[in-house]
């Protein structure tokens, strides 16, 4: 998954009102290490969980079974499948 994946799983998670933890992948500290510096990004800890956790749940979701959502404006409510956005010309800003 690519970093913009990982900023729209976020996105989602903190939409959802849900707090999460993801751990730090290789692909976000690629993405870090420019912006902070190398030497800093390379001296950062994962924060992780203690080794002996209780957790009350445990969600596990397989992201390649969701079918992919496009946000239209003017509000992040106006979602429809990106399947049914055939032909919509796009921009990027």
């Amino acid at each position: 998954m690519g970093m913009a994946s990982e900023w729209c799983c976020a996105t989602w998670r903190r939409r959802w009102r849900q707090v999460r933890v993801v751990p730090a992948d290789d692909v976000t500290l690629r993405w870090l290490a420019p912006r902070v510096g190398e030497a800093e990004a390379a001296g950062l800890a994962p924060v992780t969980p203690d080794h002996d956790a209780a957790y009350a749940q445990c969600l596990t979701y397989d992201l390649g079974a969701l079918a992919p959502l496009v946000a239209l404006p003017h509000d992040v409510d106006n979602v429809r499948a990106a399947a049914d956005c055939a032909g919509i010309a796009w921009t990027r800003r």
